[in-house]
């Protein structure tokens, strides 16, 4: 009889435990504070760069961790349908050049503790876009752009620093998911903000 309530009382701890690992769930509250340095390049566009509308963009995310993973499905999910970005196109393996407008983001830093009732991190990325596809000046310090007068072009560099506390209960792949969706908006705002100068 004491056997059978060790047995159930160890697969409840298994269960609870393979739950909090792999389903995505969060009831939470969520303090979230980012910082960003932005520099950027550009000539003139006819009609202004808020009339750019690419049909699509080319992603790439270095790195294949759960963070990455669930950041390149947030960003091309919130950026469907907005008309400065079109279709996002996922590199599956991150290049500097490409023939299309290009977002390219490199996860510097990740300090993350998580327990199903609390988290913290601070994720720092650095962000390289252009619309001429290339993005060569994102390894530069400072950076330095490259400038193809013959085309109209804009490019930016930012570094973002995002300091995140969250508790209530929540499993470690929805709080990966927390993470992605306020790195996306953010690094999508930025984005937008730029071409609509």
């Amino acid at each position: 009889m004491k056997k059978n309530g060790v047995v159930l009382v160890f697969l409840v701890v298994v269960c609870l435990a393979l739950g909090f690992a792999f389903i995505h769930f969060r009831l939470a509250k969520s303090e979230t504070v980012n910082n960003s340095e932005v520099a950027s390049s550009r000539s003139d566009h006819p009609g202004g760069w808020i009339s750019f509308a690419p049909t699509s963009t080319a992603l790439a995310i270095e790195g294949n961790g759960r963070l990455e993973r669930s950041l390149a499905a947030e960003i091309a999910r919130q950026a469907e349908g907005q008309s400065q970005v079109g279709r996002i196109d996922l590199l599956k393996v991150p290049v500097d050049s490409v023939g299309q407008p290009l977002v390219y983001v490199t996860v510097q830093k990740k300090d993350m503790l998580w327990t199903p009732v609390f988290a913290r991190s601070t994720i720092e990325l650095n962000v390289a876009y252009a619309t001429n596809g290339n993005v060569s000046f994102r390894s530069q310090e400072p950076t330095q752009f490259t400038v193809d007068a013959s085309q109209p072009y804009m490019q930016y560099m930012g570094h973002y620093t995002f300091e995140d506390k969250t508790w209530g209960i929540f499993s470690y792949p929805g709080y990966q998911d927390h993470l992605a969706d306020q790195i996306a908006k953010t690094v999508l705002d930025s984005m937008k903000a730029e071409l609509s100068r």
